[in-house]
């Protein structure tokens, strides 16, 4: 870094940091997001390649992108003000996240190779920001000596309190009655070999019924990790449960800010009843719910399960459009086509063209025409539907078959699936910059 000398005693001799020193360098990377961003998917993307135990769910897919990204952001305060890292605290999405390990039966030392693995391909990343920022000479050699030099002591102190945290939570966790249906549950989710009797038992929950599975949620940023009640949201899937006349479901945490629930019955649990459920009405405004369709036995307590999540992945694409209560009998098709974005993105642009554009003409046009084919081509319908003057629908019609190149009655099981598709890709999008 650059200094400065100064012949009156006790003159600063510090130079003000610039983008040419590494607190300069820092500051302007804190600064940008978007550079944050793409670093923090790097880290994420090498993490889940190069450790297949951590599974491919996005749940902690996500945890990691958090925990990433706030190990990111801490590290650059540091480095910008030049602070000492061996101060450094872990920060609340890192502490959940080894939590999670310990939850999911993931070892420490896993967790250990995750932040091993992140110093590597992070250092990487500020050598390329330190190359592309200075000119070949000794700044650039010692901004790349003093970023790695950071880096190592940063990663050290982070470990030293991983493993005191790991150590903590595991203790706490293997003591709890919670961890053995969570363990349970996961064993049953995965398929392992496990007797239904026996975990019926270790449950308190009877395998051998009708299930209907739903999962509770709350939205909020990474930094609200350590800040989410757990316990509210089990109470409020405990009141739900008690709504639908069911006093005693199975709850589990399956992931940040998620808890799953059963409810089961040996009488048939009535499908038609899902459209008419809603939270309690003491839920906090950013809570969530997505229920699956009733399933009898093991494979139904599974497979309803799997459909609460897919649920819940059709509820967070649609953003802000999407309802509190998503039930996924009512967005089943939806969910398959979307199970691949990249190829729903690109099946919606093939067949809407034009309408698939997120402004207002094309989103009002591409709204008429969902109306229009889900009653059956009827102007008529459609005028009442969208509350319009009946003549309006035919000249939308001729528009909208304008930008399409065909007939509106052509390819309409293909056009509808990518109406239902074009707001998840669109607001999708913007959820994951």
């Amino acid at each position: 870094m650059a200094r400065s000398t100064s012949a009156e005693p006790g003159a600063p001799t510090d130079e003000p940091a610039t983008e040419h020193d590494v607190p300069g360098l820092a500051r302007r990377l804190a600064a940008d997001g978007d550079w944050i961003a793409s670093v923090t998917r790097d880290l994420t993307d090498a993490i889940h390649t190069e450790l297949p135990e951590l599974g491919p769910d996005e749940e902690m897919r996500q945890a990691t992108y958090a925990s990433s990204e706030s190990n990111v952001r801490l590290f650059l305060e540091i480095a910008k003000t030049e602070s000492d890292p061996a101060e450094a605290k872990l920060p609340p999405a890192a502490i959940e996240y080894a939590r999670q390990f310990v939850r999911q039966g993931v070892s420490l030392d896993a967790l250990l190779r995750v932040y091993h693995m992140g110093q590597a391909r992070f250092v990487n990343r500020w050598n390329d920001a330190v190359n592309a920022s200075l000119s070949e000479g000794s700044e650039r050699t010692e901004a790349v000596e003093q970023g790695t030099a950071l880096t190592l002591a940063f990663i050290n102190t982070l470990m030293r309190a991983l493993v005191e945290r790991y150590a903590d939570e595991r203790d706490r966790w293997v003591r709890s009655a919670a961890a053995v249906r969570a363990e349970v549950v996961r064993a049953l989710l995965a398929g392992e070999h496990i007797g239904e009797q026996q975990a019926s038992r270790q449950l308190g929950y009877s395998l051998g019924r009708n299930h209907l599975a739903f999962v509770v949620w709350t939205e909020g940023s990474a930094d609200d990790d350590e800040a989410t009640d757990l316990g509210a949201l089990e109470r409020t899937a405990a009141e739900f449960a008690t709504r639908l006349g069911r006093s005693t479901p199975l709850l589990v945490q399956v992931g940040r800010r998620l808890v799953a629930g059963w409810i089961g019955g040996y009488e048939e649990i009535d499908l038609a009843m899902q459209g008419r459920v809603q939270l309690p009405p003491g839920a906090a405004t950013d809570v969530r719910l997505g229920i699956g369709s009733p399933g009898r036995g093991r494979d139904g307590f599974i497979r309803s399960y799997h459909e609460a999540r897919h649920a819940r992945r059709v509820a967070e694409l649609s953003g802000s459009a999407a309802a509190r209560v998503t039930v996924y009998p009512h967005v089943a098709l939806t969910a398959l086509a979307s199970s691949d974005l990249d190829q729903a993105r690109a099946f919606v642009v093939r067949e809407l063209g034009p309408l698939a554009a997120d402004d207002d003409s094309a989103l009002r046009l591409a709204g008429t025409l969902r109306v229009y084919l889900e009653e059956r081509s009827s102007p008529s319908r459609t005028a009442r539907r969208l509350g319009v003057h009946a003549n309006t629908i035919p000249n939308r019609i001729r528009a909208i078959e304008d930008l399409l190149g065909h007939s509106a009655d052509s390819r309409v099981a293909e056009l509808l699936v990518a109406l239902r598709l074009a707001p998840l890709v669109r607001e999708g999008d913007a959820s994951r910059r």
